[in-house]
């Protein structure tokens, strides 16, 4: 039996990223820096971020909206600098809007989930929470559906400025 080798070759995989919300992680990659600059340019109005946390929980669970992540990586392409006046209520209507994709009432569960890119354990905590309100989803392999008007008023009042 061979040993296992002290250092593995990076395999040059890509895998594309959709959806309209990105992870910390997804966007520190996307902008080749770190967290603390991350969190600067939120504070800054150059992301749109959403704090996804359930109400127990005392740490941050950042989304970024993924069309803020390539504006800033298209103003740097132009070395231009941008601050961002406060969003609108009309511009926030904007970013939700992309979020849901959908003007239904009610939207599965697993929908959201890929949307806001989580889990779906963590949405069931915000269920249970009372932070989204859902029906159905009892019966073997049904997901809840969640309503839209919860979605819309969760998604406001956890934009996160910084």
């Amino acid at each position: 039996m061979r040993s296992p080798s002290p250092v593995q070759r990076r395999l040059p995989i890509t895998v594309p990223i959709v959806g309209p919300l990105r992870s910390m992680e997804a966007a520190r990659a996307e902008l080749e820096t770190d967290e603390d600059e991350i969190m600067d340019l939120i504070g800054d109005r150059q992301l749109i971020a959403f704090d996804l946390r359930s109400p127990s929980s005392t740490v941050a669970y950042l989304r970024i909206h993924a069309p803020s992540i390539q504006g800033v990586k298209d103003r740097r392409a132009k070395g231009e600098v941008f601050k961002a006046d406060p969003m609108t209520d009309e511009e926030l209507e904007i970013v939700i809007a992309s979020i849901l994709s959908t003007n239904r009432p009610l939207v599965p569960l697993t929908t959201f989930r890929k949307r806001v890119v989580c889990s779906s354990t963590h949405l069931h905590e915000l269920i249970a929470a009372e932070c989204l309100k859902a029906e159905g989803g009892n019966a073997i392999n049904k997901t809840p559906l969640l309503h839209r008007t919860s979605i819309v008023a969760f998604l406001k009042e956890r934009v996160f400025v910084g």
